[in-house]
């Protein structure tokens, strides 16, 4: 280190030199070691910051997303609807990292998101929108942890405001929501200056917004994007390699757990003119197990086939019922659990990081409320259904990897179960789900 110092020159070099000798001095106790030192005059490259993530960036992203509304009609007694519209964003972002530590990474984003979401929920409404959900421009910081050089897993919290038209009487009537944007997310080097990045984030408004027809609408919504971050040059030198650095070796059996945050969308169909059809929202929190096996297959490829079980209890209501029961509960139905089964196909970024897309058939066990439904028409099912999802993994152990996965489930047929008469109601669930992962790799 000292010969290093040397290269620098100067009065500059004198004052580190003597600031290096006064702290080997002061913790070795050994003041005779001092004048044994020799100082070569060789200069020598600095290295830059391993795997550093500062300054400026500019980005874009596109995912699927599932958005809420709860809708109060002012009517005698109260109801409070929850409506749902699966969509998908796209967006921009421009932000600013810096290291507070070893591998800590703070920063602050600010991010526009298009969504332009029509909610239709009522059948034969003659092409009236209720509402339309439009965008969100929020403003968030983050905290996030290198697991690797160029690779980080971040939280990000902050504030957004949404925008939105929604019927109010004779017309529409546009305003503004301000509410609370929670997420996490990975991001990892793909060049020098190029990253790509996973993203699951949730908002919520804080408050009702009230229309001039004394209805009102509460926005929400959960998406899941991937995007590319162009990271404009700060000197720093964030690929180079730490020699400490995990060579994972994806090849293999593993097992994982996942902790689950879902938004899910329920359509009814009913038949009936005039009848509230949705979809309805709902949403929750879960956790998962899975199973896995991967093959490196050479020239960073990584292919792999996986099962998952994921439980989160979700429970979709009907406000004003709809339901010949007399008495009948607002609640129609539920989902509880998704098992699936695919492959994924995956790229090694560095060493240690993966990133993967991944596609297959689930099955949404899937339950129609009997006190709901006339005719004795409950039942329940283990829907068939198709499921996509991309995400990150990266190593942060020799056998153990950390991930941040977003997938989107989508029935193929639906739960069919009487009303007033035999099949006349239709079920069709879909679920956005945004995972984070440990994963261990036998």
């Amino acid at each position: 280190m000292i010969a290093a110092i040397a290269g620098v020159g100067g009065d500059t070099m004198r004052i580190l030199t003597g600031t290096l000798l006064g702290a080997l001095l002061a913790t070795t106790a050994l003041p005779a070691f001092a004048a044994d030192l020799i100082i070569e005059e060789t200069p020598i490259a600095v290295l830059p910051v391993v795997g550093s993530s500062t300054g400026f960036y500019v980005g874009a992203h596109l995912g699927p997303t599932i958005i809420g509304v709860d809708y109060d009609p002012d009517v005698d007694p109260p109801e409070l609807y929850q409506f749902s519209k699966p969509s998908l964003t796209a967006g921009i972002a421009f932000g600013w990292d810096t290291m507070l530590g070893s591998n800590l990474v703070g920063g602050i984003e600010l991010r526009y998101d298009l969504f332009n979401a029509a909610f239709s929920p009522y059948e034969d409404a003659l092409g009236a929108d209720l509402y339309r959900f439009q965008d969100t421009l929020s403003l968030t910081g983050k905290l996030g942890y290198l697991v690797a050089p160029g690779t980080q897993v971040y939280g990000v919290l902050g504030f957004g405001s949404a925008g939105f038209s929604a019927f109010a009487g004779l017309d529409d009537e546009t305003g503004r929501a301000s509410g609370l944007v929670v997420g996490v997310g990975a991001e990892t080097r793909l060049t020098d200056l190029l990253s790509a990045t996973v993203d699951v984030r949730y908002f919520s408004a804080f408050d009702e917004y009230l229309v001039s027809n004394d209805t009102s609408f509460l926005p929400r919504y959960l998406a899941v994007t991937a995007g590319l971050k162009f990271r404009f040059d700060d000197g720093l030198g964030h690929m180079v390699e730490d020699p400490t650095q995990i060579d994972f070796d994806f090849t293999g059996p593993n097992v994982s757990v996942s902790a689950l945050a879902v938004a899910a969308s329920m359509e009814r169909d009913v038949y009936v003119p005039g009848a509230d059809v949705g979809p309805f929202w709902s949403e929750g929190v879960g956790i998962g197990v899975g199973l896995g096996y991967d093959f490196d297959i050479g020239n960073g490829w990584v292919i792999g086939a996986m099962a998952n079980l994921d439980y989160t209890p979700l429970v979709f209501d009907d406000a004003a019922g709809n339901s010949p029961v007399v008495d009948a509960p607002t609640e129609f139905a539920t989902v509880d659990t998704v098992i699936s089964a695919g492959a994924r196909l995956g790229y090694k970024t560095n060493p240690s990081t993966l990133v993967y897309a991944k596609a297959g058939i689930a099955g949404i066990n899937t339950h129609a409320d009997e006190e709901f439904f006339a005719l004795n028409g409950g039942a329940s099912t283990l829907l068939p259904a198709v499921q996509l999802g991309l995400g990150v993994e990266t190593a942060i152990a020799d056998q153990v990897t950390l991930g941040v996965e977003g997938n989107y489930t989508k029935a193929t047929s639906p739960l069919m179960t009487e009303n007033t008469q035999g099949d006349q109601v239709d079920l069709w669930p879909t679920l956005l789900t945004g995972k984070v992962t440990l994963k261990y790799h036998f």
